[in-house]
């Protein structure tokens, strides 16, 4: 019977040190100042007298142009990734960020977008929100809920009301 020769390593490792395997990443320090360039743009031109937008800047476009894979950058900016880069993650989410939501704001105030889709854009790339504040501890608006409903059914919810305030 025939044994198998064991196998030699394809790779030189350090002695001690795990090879993690994979391919090797393709960033480099520079991306950083890419990234604050490619979003850090003016948001519109004139052209002809008239003032047309600019794209909106975004990581899908910037990982095109470089050609780096956008799961690529999104585990750039992981920090529970082993390819986890601080300082190109840490660039992303302050600086460049923050341009491409200057962007939106700007074209979106001077009507150069649509002013559904920008709402619609803001609320899903930055940290803004559409929201209402509603006071629950105000008996009124209890009050209109409870008259809005059929009488049997508002009395069921008065009930409820009255025990779980007892247990309180």
């Amino acid at each position: 019977m025939l044994k198998a020769k064991p196998k030699k390593p394809t790779t030189k490792t350090k002695p001690g040190v795990k090879n993690l395997g994979g391919r090797p990443t393709t960033y480099r320090p520079e991306l950083c100042q890419e990234l604050i360039e490619w979003f850090n743009q003016e948001p519109w031109e004139d052209v002809g007298g008239k003032r047309l937008p600019r794209k909106l800047p975004t990581l899908i476009a910037f990982a095109r142009e470089k050609k780096i894979g956008l799961s690529t950058i999104y585990d750039w900016t992981n920090k529970e990734h082993a390819s986890y880069q601080k300082r190109f993650s840490e660039t992303f989410m302050k600086m460049a960020k923050d341009a491409q939501k200057e962007a939106l704001i700007q074209n979106a105030l001077l009507g150069l977008y649509n002013p559904f889709f920008s709402k619609f854009v803001a609320v899903n790339i930055s940290d803004m929100r559409d929201k209402q504040d509603v006071d629950i501890s105000d008996n009124r608006m209890v009050q209109r809920i409870l008259n809005a409903l059929p009488s049997d059914m508002a009395e069921g919810v008065r009930q409820a009301i009255k025990a779980e305030g007892a247990k309180k």
